[in-house]
């Protein structure tokens, strides 16, 4: 079984209030999460997990605010000698606008996202504004992109498992990794969010 080397790579933040992530508890208190992609080291391809935003805010506060560098897509891979091009494969936790707007950038790769997640880019309820066509019809167009109905093994210790919680066609990656499974949601986890007990 391969094993992956997991390198995070901020592509981008968000700003909203933390009451939206904490059961509607702590309205009012401002909020930054990083979007991340994450590069696979290992299995003999090169594999992506999301490819973040075209044009991430990259300022001092939003670095402060999330303790380290954001990235762009060329400046995050250039850490291990890559450049888009070079990625052999991308996999879609799910096709939000922020996951999925540097696809046209990864030119030689093949992309695998959930079947309803593709529907919902092309046909989105119209109070879901984060689905976005423009960003990922390059790669449809261009055969690139695979549809998955399930759980799918990707490669020796690289899975998708369906996981439709954050959006219909929602997909987590579980990854053997040299000190173990890890699995990577897609969707926001923070501490306060799973722990969070109401004050009596």
């Amino acid at each position: 079984m391969a094993a992956f080397v997991i390198h995070p790579i901020v592509l981008g933040t968000k700003e909203f209030d933390k009451g939206m992530m904490t059961y509607q508890f702590d309205y009012g208190t401002p909020y930054t999460i990083p979007i991340y992609g994450w590069y696979l080291e290992g299995g003999g391809k090169r594999v992506l997990v999301d490819t973040g935003e075209m044009r991430p805010v990259q300022s001092a506060a939003r670095e402060a605010a999330i303790g380290g560098k954001i990235h762009t897509l060329d400046s995050g891979l250039a850490q291990f000698g890559l450049t888009p091009a070079d990625i052999d494969i991308v996999v879609h936790t799910h096709l939000h606008n922020d996951h999925c707007e540097n696809d046209a950038l990864c030119e030689n790769a093949v992309f695998y996202a959930h079947e309803q997640e593709l529907r919902h880019i092309r046909d989105p309820h119209p109070l879901d504004f984060r689905y976005n066509e423009e960003y990922v019809e390059d790669v449809i167009e261009a055969g690139q992109m695979q549809a998955l109905t399930g759980d799918t093994a990707i490669l020796p210790g690289l899975r998708m498992v369906h996981t439709p919680a954050h959006t219909e066609g929602g997909m987590s990656v579980f990854v053997d990794t040299p000190a173990g499974q890890a699995v990577i949601t897609g969707f926001c986890v923070i501490r306060e969010k799973p722990l969070y007990r109401p004050r009596p």
